[in-house]
């Protein structure tokens, strides 16, 4: 379930949805067979008590998820120790993954009716789920009971929504999506009056999710089809230069070869060998190519990963169609480079062979290499133009003013329980006395950032020239815009900053 702002100009598109969204799609709709919130949080600090009952061990986490047991029911997490659907049902309890539990107890199978210290409170281990893949959008390391959050916050209130709280719903098999997001505007207006709300409900298909970069996902890493079509284009046309290089230069060494063929048609030697002997020559170079490519590519792809901010992993056991595909291309580039020069080669007449007249050199043949070799370049250069565009189109996002000072400013996460809030002036006080720091702020977040947490708003003082507008929250403190050097272009006073 996501949100789709209702202004077409400047629209928003946000995942979050209110909290009480989940249990109102199940109780109203009978064709929801499952919905479940989820919450994903960040930078938690999480504490392990040692065996005399003083803190043992400090961590700071960021795969913190706060979820409902139904979760588990639509997405196959495999869990190696407990029941997900009673381990995360009862408040002050929660899951970790094998390697979190590793990290915090030794050893995760003894993890199990441990506590630790999250969100100021003690919660207890109820079940071990297993290390989620590195390129899943779940990036989980403990999950919390969505009851524990239920009794500590007043979770009936519709017009506050986090946007980091998700929705997901599983339809009675055979229900068309298209006819619940056609109720789904009747359903807003009955929790919420149409002037309170400045967007509209659908639903996300979950196999856009990871696509869809106007929503976004938990892993803040979304991979749009478009640019998955522009990187499978770039293959297409580097395979298509190689495929032309080989028939150029096959085709072009005919002169030396056609003696040969020559030879082998005197002593008996059909067409149809010589086209699986040229075809087997291909083959033979293709698979050495491949073979070093793959190489390269294994030993490339951390540092892609790095530059690209992904998590690209090659595993073939793990991957059934890429083992399919592999093969598949090696044949496909073995035919589409071998068959021409194949062709050709295996056509030659024995006489003219001996005699250098040979069919290579006719100017059929010629002008279909020229061809070829104005369609390489043509692609070169159409890859070239495109470098350069994404060159300066980087260099424009690096460079260009984003209305805020981004020199020198360091982001790091603090605690937000009680105690560490306790000691935030006397960390900016420890912070100001070092030299070369001329500033400290506290806040939510800087100003990239896309917020996590909305609420709508009316403007206007009479009722009939109110409207409704979905406004991002973002806590701060006052030194926020001297750090960030923003510029106000309204204030009411200086103290409404301070307060």
């Amino acid at each position: 379930m996501v949100r789709e702002g209702k202004k077409a100009e400047g629209r928003e598109y946000r995942a979050g949805v209110p909290f009480p969204m989940p249990g109102g799609l199940k109780t109203d709709f009978p064709q929801v067979e499952i919905s479940a919130a989820i919450l994903g949080d960040g930078g938690i600090q999480v504490l392990i008590p040692g065996a005399d009952e003083h803190t043992e061990k400090k961590f700071i986490e960021e795969g913190v998820f706060i979820t409902e047991p139904p979760f588990f029911k639509m997405f196959d997490f495999k869990i190696l120790s407990g029941d997900p659907l009673s381990a995360i049902a009862e408040p002050s309890t929660l899951l970790l993954t094998k390697l979190t539990a590793e990290k915090y107890f030794s050893n995760w199978k003894l993890s199990v009716g441990k506590t630790i210290n999250i969100y100021n409170q003690m919660m207890k281990v109820t079940g071990i789920l297993d290390n989620p893949p590195v390129n899943s959008d779940f990036q989980m390391k403990i999950v919390v009971s969505y009851a524990t959050l239920k009794k500590q916050l007043n979770l009936s209130d519709w017009t506050s929504i986090s946007d980091a709280n998700y929705c997901f719903i599983q339809l009675v098999p055979g229900y068309q999506p298209k006819k619940l997001n056609a109720m789904l505007p009747a359903f807003l207006n009955k929790y919420l009056p149409s002037e309170r709300t400045g967007y509209n409900l659908r639903l996300q298909p979950l196999a856009e999710m990871h696509h869809d970069e106007r929503f976004g996902n938990f892993s803040g890493r979304t991979f749009s089809t478009d640019l998955i079509t522009a990187l499978t284009l770039i293959g297409l046309f580097m395979i298509i230069i190689a495929c032309i290089n080989f028939i150029n230069m096959s085709t072009a060494q005919a002169i030396i070869r056609a003696k040969e063929v020559g030879v082998r048609k005197v002593l008996g030697g059909s067409r149809k060998q010589l086209l699986l002997q040229f075809f087997g020559e291909t083959g033979m170079a293709c698979s050495i190519a491949f073979v070093l490519a793959f190489i390269i590519a294994v030993l490339a792809l951390p540092f892609l990963n790095a530059l690209l901010d992904t998590k690209l992993t090659i595993h073939l056991t793990h991957n059934p169609g890429l083992l399919l595909f592999m093969p598949g291309l090696l044949v496909v580039v073995t035919f589409l480079a071998g068959f021409y020069p194949a062709l050709v080669l295996s056509g030659f007449n024995p006489i003219n062979a001996f005699k250098s007249k040979i069919m290579g050199q006719s100017s059929t043949d010629v002008s279909l290499r020229r061809g070829l070799v104005v369609v390489q370049f043509a692609i070169a250069q159409v890859l070239i133009i495109g470098t350069l565009v994404v060159v300066s189109q980087m260099d424009y996002f690096k460079n260009a003013d984003t209305g805020f000072n981004k020199t020198a400013v360091i982001n790091a996460s603090f605690p937000l329980d009680s105690l560490s809030r306790t000691k935030m002036e006397v960390l900016r006080n420890q912070l100001l006395s070092q030299a070369g720091v001329k500033g400290v702020s506290f806040s939510l977040a800087p100003p990239t950032n896309g917020g996590r947490s909305y609420t709508d708003m009316q403007t206007g003082i009479d009722k009939k020239d109110r409207s409704n507008i979905v406004v991002n929250i973002e806590p701060a403190d006052p030194a926020y815009f001297d750090i960030y050097k923003l510029q106000l272009t309204a204030a009411a006073s200086t103290s409404l900053l301070i307060q």
